[in-house]
Formats: C-alpha cells, structure tokens, sequence
C-alpha cells in the first residue's frame, strides 16, 4: 500500500474483475460533467425500473481519452447480467485488470484530488480511470467514492 501524505490517500494496486453494466456513453466538456452524470444514469434507471436488467451494485463513471476539451464518459450502474440494448442504455462491463485504487470521503467536486494522487502512482496512461460511488449519504464528508486509475 503506498501512502500519498500531502493528500492524505493512501493507494493501493488491485486487480479488478469485469462486471456487468447498464451504461450511456457521451463524449461531455468538463464543464457539462456535473449536468451530464445526472442525466446519463436517469436513462439507465428508466430501462432497471422498466425491467430489461436488474441492479446489483452501485453507480459508476469511467472516464476515458480525456483532452483539454473533454472526455469519452460511460456513466452508468452495475446490473445482474447481460441484457438487449433499449435505446442510448448499452450493455458494458466495469474495467478489469491492475489498477491503482483509493477511497475518497468527500463530497464529489474534490474527487479531483483522488484522481491526482492516483496519477502520481499510475501515471497518465492511455488506460481508463472510473469512480465507483457508496450508497448515498446527505452529509457530503462522508460519501464515500472508490477511485481507480489502469496501472498497466
């Protein structure tokens, strides 16, 4: 486990296993992220409440071949198996393979930080970063985001 002190995280290597998703895929402006999550997962729980799938776990953002304009963004939620596409709503499948892991308590416009400390570990490779967000908590300091970063 390596310890990033100035930001008080302390990361570790995992290997993660694929699991299924519900998920919307968009390339968003940073600055439309905080509208776009939103709007992205409501998609997919209209098709869970509709019955196509079923949750089994929580929600997730996976970011991948960010610029200074933006990023290829699939938002979605963690289902019980494969299920037919219904509209923009794509079966998917969480990253899997090493990757570089920490736990941010916080509120969710200093995930930032996390992703930062997972960088200095991982690096800035081509392969993905997501977030994997708790059961939701009103007191935004203890909402709890599990952050990853592909560390080949």
């Amino acid at each position: 486990m390596l310890a990033c002190l100035e930001m008080a995280y302390e990361i570790e290597i995992v290997e993660c296993q694929p699991s299924p998703l519900a998920s919307v895929k968009r390339r968003v402006a940073w600055g439309d992220l905080g509208r776009a999550v939103p709007e992205m997962l409501t998609l997919v729980y209209d098709v869970i409440r509709a019955g196509a799938t079923t949750q089994d776990g929580h929600n997730v953002c996976i970011y991948r071949e960010p610029d200074r304009e933006g990023v290829e963004l699939e938002a979605g939620v963690q289902v019980a198996g494969p299920f037919p596409a219904v509209g923009e709503v794509l079966p998917s499948n969480m990253p899997s393979g090493r990757a570089a892991h920490v736990v941010h308590f916080g509120p969710y416009d200093k995930l930032g930080e996390a992703h930062d400390a997972l960088t200095a570990v991982a690096g800035g490779g081509a392969g993905p970063s997501w977030e994997v967000y708790g059961d939701w908590e009103e007191d935004p300091q203890r909402r709890r985001t599990d952050v990853y970063r592909a560390a080949g």
